[in-house]
């Protein structure tokens, strides 16, 4: 059984393809995510850098004021790469293994100097990208979303609770603010389960994450190779299929 704390709104492609492989989930949703208003960009850039889907989704009213025809346009990662072409945008480059700001900033066309450039994501968030460009480059943020924690409700109640009478279970988190809310969740409702859900495998989308999650002490802990649903998926039959042998 998954414990899949996504956003509610942005769980139902993976819910429909856990349902197709016959993989029982409950929803635990840790975070919300809502638009925020954004200052409209005042200039054309050279560089337009997407840190995520939820910047691909939330900026398309602001982007006529940022991009011009010679606009490169980089994405953190393949998901945001996808989304971006889905909203009829071109993108010039990004990491195709593993979606991170140290991925990203590796690569070479990403040598980047005396550019104007805009980096569009999430209200907060790591100052990696900003930081490194800002050496050579004139680099301003676009953030047009927030994340909020979830506030404990009778579904996350309900959800834990069968989660933790089923022996096979898994927890399925996106990000470190996810799996913070996720962690500070469950010590809201039950703080002894904390001693047993860090012996629970997790599913975690990036290196990042695994980090964190070892200082949470979890220590069995399965990086998706791809950040798409079909990639998430393959990593949660395989954890789940190692749980299974184990208990014959």
């Amino acid at each position: 059984m998954v414990l899949l704390t996504r956003p509610l709104a942005q769980s139902n492609n993976l819910q429909s393809l856990l349902e197709d492989a016959s993989l029982e989930y409950v929803l635990f949703p840790a975070i919300e995510i809502n638009k925020i208003s954004a200052r409209i960009p005042k200039q054309l850039y050279d560089v337009v850098i997407f840190v995520s889907v939820n910047a691909v989704i939330y900026a398309k009213e602001y982007l006529d004021s940022a991009i011009k025809d010679s606009t490169q346009i980089f994405a953190v990662g393949a998901v945001t790469a996808k989304c971006l072409s889905a909203n009829g945008l071109r993108v010039d480059a990004y990491p195709e293994k593993e979606a991170s700001s140290e991925n990203l900033l590796a690569m070479p066309e990403f040598s980047l100097s005396d550019k104007k450039i805009l980096i569009v994501r999430g209200r907060g968030g790591s100052e990696v990208l900003r930081n490194e460009l800002k050496k050579k480059n004139l680099v301003d943020y676009l953030e047009v979303y927030e994340r909020s924690p979830c506030e404990v409700s009778p579904l996350h109640i309900e959800s834990l609770e069968r989660f933790m009478d089923n022996s096979a279970g898994i927890v399925m988190v996106n990000s470190v603010e996810s799996l913070r809310s996720t962690y500070q969740l469950i010590k809201n409702i039950r703080q002894y389960h904390l001693e047993e859900i860090v012996k629970k495998p997790v599913v975690v989308l990036s290196n990042r994450i695994k980090e964190y999650a070892r200082m949470l002490d979890f220590d069995n802990i399965q990086v998706a190779k791809s950040q798409s649903d079909e990639g998430v998926l393959s990593a949660l039959l395989i954890v789940n299929n190692e749980l299974l042998t184990k208990k014959l």
